[in-house]
């Protein structure tokens, strides 16, 4: 970790999923006293997540592609057990078997499906809302608009 002169801050961070009191109040410490070493530490770890999320991709590729593989795999069977009309084949590790499933909708003309079958959600539009108050035609009794402040570290 040639990226962080001092481990015991990172460590600390890692192996508390629970951030405690003790380990907040360090962090403040060091601010006063060794910032650099908290902004390094900062910086490793967005690092770090950053490699998660490509291998995240990564693995969600590889697993699509086994999926895909396994499906070709699944739709031969059926297709070879429909074709002999088979209902099931032994093997040594079991059996494979094809059934029947509840049938799936699929809508032919949407315009002719009545209301009742439909799902209505109603959400606000947040942005909507926030000019809404800044405006002032919509009253602070019905939303509020509550500012806050961030961190930008770069």
């Amino acid at each position: 970790m040639e990226y962080l002169e001092n481990e015991k801050l990172y460590n600390a961070l890692e192996n508390d999923n629970q951030i405690d009191f003790d380990v907040k109040n360090w962090i403040l410490s060091l601010l006063e006293s060794d910032p650099n070493l908290v902004h390094k530490t900062y910086k490793y770890l967005r690092l770090q997540e950053d490699a998660m999320k490509t291998e995240k991709l990564r693995l969600q590729e590889i697993q699509k592609d086994k999926k895909l593989k396994a499906d070709l795999i699944k739709d031969t069977i059926l297709q070879y057990l429909q074709d002999s009309n088979k209902k099931n084949i032994e093997t040594s590790i079991g059996k494979i078997s094809r059934r029947a499933t509840p049938g799936k909708v699929q809508i032919i003309d949407i315009t002719n499906v009545p209301d009742e079958y439909f799902k209505l959600e109603r959400t606000p539009k947040l942005t909507d809302i926030k000019q809404g108050i800044q405006s002032g035609k919509i009253s602070e009794d019905i939303a509020v608009l509550k500012k806050s402040e961030t961190v930008t570290i770069s």
